[in-house]
């Protein structure tokens, strides 16, 4: 009986991983969407490999492209400003991202939905409102 209730312990030990390993891409600040290294490989074709085929891909003007991957709630925006293709794999550039889906959180554990509260408290030196600049005082 105790081999049992330890196997099944175990058992439910280990189911409970996935779970957590399903809690959703992670934002590491401005270097890194999940497991797609803006920095490291700012490319359409790095966020190809993490997040698979664009739902949507769209050019939106000589220099720029937009792309959504709806099922994970991502927006990204890519450019090219050297003539060639923004939407190309290797020459679509990495220029902004809107993470929208309800399983998106920061690495300090925020999540979309948040209270301003939590925020302030996760990131006591962000600034905010309409005059806050992009990538502010906070970091991540």
């Amino acid at each position: 009986m105790k081999l049992v209730l330890a196997l099944t312990l175990v058992a439910a030990a280990l189911a409970a991983l996935p779970a957590a390993a399903a809690a959703g891409p992670v934002v590491h600040g401005d270097w890194r969407l999940g497991g797609y290294r803006v920095k490291a490989d700012g490319t359409l074709g790095g966020a190809r490999a993490e997040f698979g085929r664009p739902s949507r891909l769209v050019r939106t003007s000589a220099v720029t492209c937009a792309a959504a991957w709806r099922p994970v709630g991502l927006r990204i925006g890519f450019y090219n400003l050297g003539g060639l293709d923004p939407c190309g794999r290797r020459t679509g550039r990495f220029s902004h991202a809107v993470a929208a889906g309800e399983r998106w959180r920061t690495n300090r554990d925020l999540w979309i939905g948040d209270s301003a509260r939590r925020v302030q408290r996760l990131y006591p030196n962000a600034e905010y409102g309409p005059t806050a600049r992009a990538g502010g005082a906070g970091g991540s």
